[in-house]
């Protein structure tokens, strides 16, 4: 590795390239009248430019490299620079991957890529590659005109936009910790009248058992939906949580966030399948459009694409071209390996081991059935992952063939996001840290709408010392999924380790509002507590812990950890809490080493807690990298053994604050 290439941080960022037309021409003709036009651009573009909100990464002659904190932002800069330089620009706009290096210099497919498409616009034009129209292409102050897929040298196909409009916004008033250009902050999020939740679909089947066929028509059409930009998709965890409701749809609508709601029913017998469905509006009880499909059951793709394209009319939203071919592609011709889909999606869906061991046999058999089904084999790369979750199975033993099974769907459909979001929760057991960041930021870009790949993201954010992004990644979760449990776990537990402990506590007490029955809620309830020295309400939650899930934390090492308190306080607390933990080391699940590890930190006992620590480092634990940010190990991190534990995790370069 090159020192330039060890002092590159890496980014996603809208970058941009503007140059002078025909100056090479000029140049040759009248070399001072060249010159003096060079500099009057350059003083141009740093008059207007940061005023705008952008920045100057530097000028390349006769042409500058830009960047800007936000699509909207690099668009307002370049029409002001555009008005002030008349038709002598050409400028082109782009949102991708950088590399920053320490003098702020921009490197990589980012940078390549807006050069690329600057030299596909006119004189005079703006334009904009596909990603960057996506962030825009709904608001009203700027219009667009498509120019079509072009072949870029050396970057993938992509469609381009010129801009044919822009309206001058106003300015606002600076505002403290305003997001400076560069950062990772999410955009503003687009308008709430674009949202929906599908309900589960009613099963009108003669058989009970066809309810995996009405269940996986539900997350097939939420799905379809989730991969549209500007469009907020609820996510399958919470509406299958109205499955049977008799709640008022306004209800819904306020409870889940969105303004319209799709509901309907399936009747599958034989090789026939009826299916109605109707959007509507989640205010009003308006019926914003309703139909009947009477189809046989090789035709369920077309149904599905048919109400996809519907919602997105009746909400007016504009598709790009990959949107376009998204929707109407059958991701397979074959029945059987479907219908066998469907039932691998109805048991991932449960999360138990035994569900799961399910879940992969049925994946197995669709991708038996039609080898080039790519969400089958994304199915199963999801299913082999989440079992070394779930059950006692190691990383070792599925890692291959669940990166297999990713990189199997990739190939067959390179725009399958979620695939992408599966290679980098892969990478993210391995502690491929670069390698998953990379994965799931291009998964999300592909399918934006997708809850879980925000979910995985955040835990892979919370592990790699990006606290703050990790909590706005998770509640960008939490939004798409607000009903989701383990989402509430994953943002409470970013919140607590970003220092924000009441706003955590806020999260868990609201899941366990939820759901009072969800025992993991009570376990990190319990663990919040205990950081703030609250040894009583520790207790009592533990207690409703134990109640809901013995096996994980027996009722008497609760009354162990009582006992202790109640003879010798916080000191005893944490003794009896030790102990309990050394006996039962099979029991405790993948927590105990770093409970006992904090447990002997809060004694003063810094020798044994590295040996739990090294321990669970070695052993690979899916919780290893929780140690850089766990509150109770403060005192071991000014320790030479902290760092050398970070070394081997691949995280020496985090500094936990």
């Amino acid at each position: 590795m090159t020192e330039t290439q060890a002092r590159l941080s890496h980014r996603l960022s809208v970058v941009w390239f503007t140059d002078l037309v025909g100056y090479s021409a000029l140049s040759a003709r009248d070399q001072d009248r060249a010159v003096a036009l060079v500099q009057r651009f350059q003083e141009i573009v740093e008059r207007t430019v940061p005023r705008e909100e952008g920045r100057i990464v530097k000028f390349i002659g006769d042409a500058a490299l830009l960047e800007s904190p936000s699509a909207d932002a690099a668009l307002q800069a370049a029409s002001a620079l555009h008005a002030e330089m008349g038709e002598g620009l050409r400028t082109g706009i782009h949102l991708g991957d950088v590399a920053v290096a320490s003098d702020g210099d921009l490197y990589g497919d980012g940078v390549n890529g807006a050069q690329r498409i600057q030299t596909e616009a006119e004189p005079g034009q703006i334009v904009v590659s596909e990603d960057v129209w996506r962030r825009l292409r709904n608001r009203p102050a700027f219009v667009f005109e498509s120019l079509g897929e072009r072949q870029l040298k050396g970057v993938e196909p992509m469609e381009l936009f010129q801009v044919v409009a822009i309206e001058a916004r106003e300015k606002p008033a600076p505002v403290s910790g305003a997001v400076a250009p560069g950062s990772n902050a999410t955009e503003a999020p687009q308008a709430a009248s674009r949202s929906v939740a599908v309900l589960p679909f009613t099963n009108m089947s003669p058989q009970s058992d066809n309810e995996y066929f009405s269940d996986g028509v539900t997350e097939e059409i939420l799905m379809l939906l989730a991969r549209i930009e500007g469009l907020k998709v609820i996510s399958r965890t919470s509406v299958m949580q109205y499955k049977g409701t008799v709640k008022p749809i306004r209800q819904i609508g306020e409870e889940l966030g969105v303004t319209t709601i799709l509901e309907g029913s399936v009747r599958h017998a034989g090789q026939r399948v009826r299916i109605t469905a109707q959007l509507i509006d989640a205010a009003t009880d308006q019926h914003l459009w309703a139909d009947r499909y009477d189809r046989d059951l090789e035709d369920i793709f077309e149904i599905q694409t048919d109400v996809a394209e519907r919602i997105v009319e009746a909400l007016r939203l504009r598709l790009t071209t990959r949107e376009r071919s998204q929707l109407s592609e059958k991701p397979t011709e074959d029945v059987e390996a479907y219908q066998w889909y469907l039932k691998g999606r109805h048991f991932l869906s449960r999360r138990t081991e035994p569900t799961l061991r399910q879940a992969i046999d049925r994946f197995r058999k669709a991708v038996t059935a039609d080898p080039a089904f790519a969400q089958a084999w994304v199915g199963l790369a999801d299913g082999l992952a989440l079992l070394t979750a779930y059950s006692a199975t190691s990383v070792d033993e599925v890692v291959d063939e669940a990166r297999a099974a990713a990189e199997k769907a990739l190939a067959l459909d390179p725009r399958l996001g979620e695939a992408h979001v599966s290679l980098g929760n892969i990478a993210q057991t391995e502690w491929r840290w670069d390698e998953a960041d990379r994965q799931f930021r291009r998964g999300l870009d592909l399918s934006p709408g997708y809850a879980t790949g925000y979910h995985w993201y955040a835990l892979q954010l919370l592990a790699t010392g990006r606290l703050d992004e990790a909590v706005s990644t998770a509640k960008r979760a939490l939004e798409l999924d607000p009903l989701s449990l383990p989402v509430h776990m994953a943002l409470g537990v970013a919140l607590l380790y970003a220092g924000r402990i009441e706003e955590s506590l806020k999260v868990l007490e609201k899941a366990r509002e939820l759901d009072p029955g969800y025992a993991p809620v009570h376990g990190n309830l319990a663990s919040t507590y205990m950081i703030q020295a609250r040894f009583e309400e520790t207790l009592a939650e533990l207690d409703e812990y134990s109640r809901l899930d013995p096996d994980i934390m027996p009722p008497e090492f609760v009354a162990e950890i009582r006992e202790g308190y109640a003879s010798a306080g916080e000191r005893g607390f944490w003794e009896a809490n030790l102990r309990g933990l050394g006996t039962r080391p099979d029991r405790l699940g993948p927590h105990n080493l770093l409970d006992m590890a904090s447990a002997c930190a809060q004694l003063g006992r810094l020798d044994e807690a590295f040996v739990h620590l090294e321990r669970l480092v070695a052993e690979r634990s899916a919780v290893a990298p929780q140690l850089l940010w766990e509150p109770l190990l403060t005192p071991l991190r000014s320790d030479p053994r902290f760092e050398d534990l970070k070394r081997k995790l691949g995280l020496h370069e985090v500094v936990p604050d």
